[in-house]
């Protein structure tokens, strides 16, 4: 099973001024986990999480004419390493060891595939003509105004056994986008990669959204308290400044530390002092089910990520905020 969380896109779906403006108050919240099908007969699909303590991530540090290799090798290796129990905050509750190496600066990334490779990667094609094939014989194409895209796939348990991170370079889009390090280079108009990147590890471990953009974006769907995860347009400060939350701006740095929601979905999913099996025949930590028939395919059926929508009735009354939107395929 795979499933894709699409990405960031132009669109201005969130408060001018971010917090102050929205004129919203309240403490930390709750977190979303995204979850397999939902069962015939009702109720919630199985929650998604790694089997394992250990993950190994690889790097593709070239494609992006406004970073060096080392600076976007940097900014990999800063995302995964903000979920990392090697991180003191994370170490203090969560065993997920997440392990980034890069590759060779020449090295040229593979198709995100079933491939037994977890790979960020940079994408400078057409990003429109990157398609994938689904499990009911349909393609898949990346759309329009995606920042990023993350792969994930898993058995039907939910176990999670690969993951791929997809960022789009393609300059040639009439909606191009320009990354940086916004640490060396703060010319207007640019995206953090780094930024980035942390939303799309958030995907990788297993979260979803804070909220949903748009109506029906996340029917179905609860947080960890049980609630029915709400709409964009009624958020509050805490689900505004996660890392989770589905709406930036180009110049951005927020989501590159973890808010007290993601921290608390990263140990809720990966508690220290547990010990990760895989479902195939037991129960693992996130997969709420023992499902020893559980299987995977190569065609994986989700993709998770950030999309950047264009939403053009709120422009004249909120400018030119990025935001991004959930999409799914079941």
């Amino acid at each position: 099973m795979r499933r894709r969380r699409r990405g960031l896109s132009l669109g201005p779906a969130t408060c001018v001024g971010l917090l102050l403006a929205c004129g919203l108050a309240g403490e930390a919240t709750a977190y979303v986990r995204y979850r397999t099908k939902p069962p015939a007969d009702g109720g919630l699909g199985q929650p998604y999480a790694w089997g394992v303590a250990s993950v190994d991530v690889v790097g593709y540090p070239s494609g992006l004419p406004n970073m060096t290799s080392d600076q976007i090798s940097n900014a990999m290796s800063a995302a995964v390493a903000a979920w990392d129990k090697t991180d003191s905050t994370n170490a203090t509750c969560s065993y997920l060891k997440l392990n980034f190496a890069p590759a060779a600066a020449t090295a040229i990334p593979p198709a995100a595939a079933r491939d037994h490779l977890n790979q960020i990667a940079i994408r400078t094609g057409v990003w429109t003509d990157i398609c994938s094939r689904l499990n009911d014989g349909s393609d898949d194409c990346h759309q329009p105004g995606e920042l990023a895209l993350t792969t994930v796939w898993s058995r039907s348990c939910g176990e999670i056994v690969e993951a791929d991170v997809e960022v789009n370079a393609d300059v040639a889009s009439p909606m191009q986008f320009m990354w940086a390090d916004l640490d060396v280079n703060m010319t207007s108009g640019l995206h953090d990669l780094q930024n980035a990147l942390t939303h799309e590890m958030g995907h990788f471990i297993g979260l979803d959204h804070t909220c949903a953009l748009g109506p029906g974006a996340s029917d179905g769907e609860v947080d960890d308290l049980g609630n029915p995860v709400p709409d964009c347009s009624d958020a509050t400060i805490p689900e505004m400044q996660a890392t989770m939350y589905p709406s930036s701006e180009a110049g951005d740095v927020t989501k590159r530390t973890l808010s007290p929601d993601d921290h608390a979905g990263l140990c809720s999913i990966y508690p220290l002092g547990t010990t990760p099996m895989s479902c195939g025949g037991q129960q693992s930590s996130g997969c709420a089910v023992a499902d020893a028939g559980g299987h995977e395919t190569s065609s994986p059926e989700h993709r998770h990520g950030q999309r950047w929508p264009v939403l053009l009735g709120f422009v004249a009354a909120l400018g030119s905020a990025i935001s991004l939107r959930s999409r799914r395929r079941r």
